[in-house]
């Protein structure tokens, strides 16, 4: 038979739950404005992050653009049914919005005078947040294109690449992408030409929402560099990388199938082997052409 938890002992346990879940929240200072990072997350796995900043007398609470950035990020496109949910919920939690800027970015915000409605306001957003991406997500079946999360990835990744190519020309260090249709046929995540040699540098990204999706795309980088060191005109001036999405829900080091092509990929062509915090990493872009 249960015993009911005599007060003293309730009013104990409820401070200890109340402290545990003060401690899962945290922030950082970026300027004139706090941000808020919230133990809430999204269906992907984003954390949620709240931004507080104070004009004159009021404080304004925000997302950030973060919506909006992250539908960009994930090439979610605003059309009919984004833009009902994203009203919808903004009405529920009396959530405000800004004129777009040039790139199609805008602030849900709420503002306030009385700095005792702060918690609770916080919490609207942070609910916002989480509720309006999940609504989106669901509707668009975004975990039901087997190559969708992989997409997500390369563009990610791209990006970074995109920055390195651009960093590296204000060093007089200048790469271009090399857009053959062949070797997008390949589904080469990248090819990135060395212009100052005739030397290519062929990426694959690994990714995958499940285990099968993740081993699968190790198996089409084999069969893509295989096509390239096939080829005796470029042969002697490739080279062999891959990106590993470490944070796909298909990525597993222990599970043998990924360990079996895994280390068939490396044993047949030595590429060199990033996730993106390494990739994001580098500086100078003829590090990609070094022999591992």
């Amino acid at each position: 038979m249960n015993k009911p938890i005599d007060q003293n002992r309730a009013e104990s346990v409820f401070c200890e739950i109340r402290d545990d879940f003060s401690s899962l929240w945290s922030y950082k200072l970026r300027g004139a404005t706090l941000e808020i990072i919230t133990p809430f997350s999204t269906m992907l796995g984003n954390t949620i992050s709240v931004y507080l900043t104070k004009r004159d007398n009021r404080f304004i609470i925000s997302d950030g653009m973060w919506i909006c950035k992250l539908m960009s990020e994930h090439e979610i496109k605003e059309n009919k049914e984004s833009t009902i949910y994203l009203n919808e919920i903004s009405q529920h939690y009396g959530i405000k919005t800004t004129e777009k800027d040039q790139a199609g970015y805008c602030f849900f915000f709420k503002s306030t005078t009385d700095i005792k409605l702060l918690s609770a306001y916080i919490y609207d957003l942070a609910f916002f947040e989480n509720a309006a991406l999940n609504s989106i997500y669901g509707a668009q079946t975004f975990f039901q294109n087997e190559d969708s999360q992989w997409q997500r990835f390369s563009t990610r990744v791209n990006n970074v690449l995109n920055d390195h190519i651009l960093n590296n020309s204000k060093q007089n260090r200048n790469f271009s992408l090399e857009k053959n249709r062949t070797y997008t046929d390949w589904r080469f995540g990248a090819v990135l030409c060395n212009n100052s040699s005739s030397h290519l540098w062929f990426a694959m990204y690994i990714s995958g929402s499940t285990v099968g999706h993740f081993s699968d795309h190790i198996c089409r980088a084999i069969a893509g560099f295989n096509y390239v060191g096939g080829r005796q005109e470029l042969k002697e001036i490739s080279h062999f990388s891959i990106v590993v999405d470490e944070d796909s829900k298909g990525y597993d080091r222990n599970n043998q199938t990924i360990k079996a092509t895994r280390s068939q990929l490396v044993d047949l062509f030595h590429p060199q082997i990033y996730n993106l915090e390494l990739f994001r990493k580098i500086s100078d872009l003829n590090d990609l052409y070094q022999e591992t």
